[in-house]
């Protein structure tokens, strides 16, 4: 779809002009998009989503409905990690990142000579994004390795090259 329905400060449902508005404002994203599709002008993304929907399948639905939220729940457990990483100045010499079911997988690799500091900052960042996220079916789960143990990163995870001071 081309827009978002981001949630206002006031819902008041029982507020007759809210709802209008509300309402108002889902038939213009549906309109705009049926003029998108219509004139061939719809992102990838946008005709992929009404072909789903035009196709009827429950099930391309459903499998659609889930990498949707997966896509939603990942971006905010991340990005809300590296904040509390970045909160609690913890410094891994390696962060990398994979996805997994409802998790988000970590591999962090942490300098021998303060591993214990690191790691206690960031499990409290990891316990911090589980409580908030637990009760969505989302949670995130470290792998701590210390830069001794010269471990290498599997392939498939996504470095992500961050410091904080």
């Amino acid at each position: 779809m081309s827009t978002t329905l981001e949630p206002k400060s006031t819902n008041d449902t029982s507020n007759p002009e809210f709802i209008s508005s509300w309402f108002d404002n889902i038939f213009a994203i549906l309109r705009t998009d049926e003029l998108l599709l219509t004139t061939g002008t719809a992102s990838e993304a946008t005709m992929n989503v009404y072909n789903t929907f035009f196709s009827g399948d429950v099930k391309q639905m459903a499998a659609l409905t889930r990498k949707t939220t997966e896509t939603f729940y990942y971006s905010r457990l991340l990005l809300g990690y590296i904040k509390e990483l970045g909160t609690r100045k913890a410094n891994p010499s390696v962060l990398a990142f994979d996805y997994s079911d409802s998790k988000v997988l970590v591999w962090a690799e942490v300098p021998s000579n303060e591993n214990d500091e690191t790691i206690d900052k960031m499990l409290l960042a990891e316990a911090k994004m589980n409580a908030e996220f637990s009760e969505y079916g989302f949670h995130i789960s470290t792998m701590f390795v210390e830069e001794t143990d010269k471990m290498v990163k599997p392939e498939h995870y996504r470095e992500l090259p961050i410091k904080y001071k």
